[in-house]
């Protein structure tokens, strides 16, 4: 049996869709898990009228505490060998779990990876998101060669892996021999990276499947999309995290550069995120907070480390910038988009 863990806060104008695209699964041996976090909407009512109709759905309510939390009390509550988990404003197509299913070998292959499409808030394709390559990782091969790709690219290359935990069929066994669960997004925003690199430590091996079953939404009101304002600080926690546990796991001096590229990357979004479309600051608190992000003690540690001649020219561009805090130029790309 698979368990769908789908937590639930304030969706309802996506939930039936989503629900819909779960019962409709072409594999039949399911349990899904909804998790209520305190939604204020009409999300509880619509899960409840479900729950009444579909014998495999069971409905959990729980004080609000975020998605991370929120999947752990899935986790507490399934019964299936494998588990996958479901943003309650996107949609499976009908053939995903399915098609994960029959990506693992009991043999070999413990845990399978699907690709994604995008859909506009009203439903609407609009194109591929990420990577959907047909590839295999087993024994070594996952802490040599998968696990440092999940903390980004080398220097000179785009071969980052990202794995989200949603379309990630998982072994049961492994989460519950090793009591694993997801960190809290509100202590940090890359709760699913943490779980990976905990998870994958102890499979046998990965399957990349190639399929673009999971539909994701591109939700303007996600937390994702949001104007934070300690994102920044979060970026700080994440990468100090990270170092630490990428130490742990004896593989911090084959992933660092990836990690700082990964952290690079993330700078970009911190300096957009603070431009006064975005953040609604005045033109001069935005420039204030940009050269703060300069300044970092991490962030020139970083630039003073890595091999930035292997980088793009643009990317080159963009540390020079960051070296020298030309927080005006920054703000002013940021605005024409052109530092993407």
């Amino acid at each position: 049996m698979i368990s769908v863990v789908l937590p639930v806060y304030n969706v309802e104008k996506y939930l039936p869709e989503c629900l819909d695209s779960l019962i409709n699964q072409s594999y039949k041996d399911i349990e899904i898990i909804i998790v209520n976090d305190g939604s204020t909407d009409n999300s509880e009512a619509i899960c409840r009228e479900y729950a009444l109709k579909n014998k495999n759905i069971k409905l959990y309510t729980k004080q609000n505490a975020g998605l991370g939390y929120a999947r752990n009390t899935g986790i507490e509550h399934a019964n299936g060998e494998y588990v996958l988990f479901l943003d309650s404003d996107d949609v499976f197509k009908k053939e995903l779990v399915e098609n994960l299913v029959e990506g693992i070998d009991e043999n070999r292959i413990d845990t399978c990876v699907g690709g994604f499409e995008r859909i506009s808030e009203e439903g609407k394709d609009i194109g591929s998101y990420g990577k959907a390559d047909i590839a295999e990782y087993c024994g070594d091969e996952i802490m040599e060669n998968l696990l440092p790709r999940l903390f980004g690219s080398s220097p000179d290359k785009q071969d980052g892996i990202v794995i989200s935990a949603c379309n990630t069929l998982y072994s049961m066994k492994i989460i519950k021999i090793n009591n694993l669960r997801f960190e809290s997004e509100r202590e940090y925003t890359s709760e699913d990276l943490f779980f990976n690199l905990e998870y994958f430590k102890y499979s046998t091996g990965v399957r990349f499947n190639g399929c673009r079953d999971y539909l994701y939404r591109i939700n303007p009101t996600s937390l994702s999309h949001k104007y934070r304002q300690d994102r920044f600080e979060m970026k700080q926690k994440i990468y100090i995290e990270g170092c630490k546990r990428l130490k742990n796991a004896g593989i911090y001096e084959n992933t660092k550069y990836r990690f700082m590229k990964y952290y690079l990357i993330g700078m970009k979004l911190c300096i957009r995120q603070e431009i006064p479309k975005v953040s609604g600051k005045t033109y001069h608190k935005c420039i204030n907070s940009i050269r703060t992000i300069c300044s970092n003690a991490i962030l020139k540690e970083i630039i003073q480390e890595y091999p930035v001649s292997k980088l793009r020219i643009k990317q080159k561009l963009f540390v020079f910038l960051l070296k020298y805090r030309c927080a005006n130029i920054l703000c002013f790309f940021s605005m024409l988009g052109t530092m993407e």
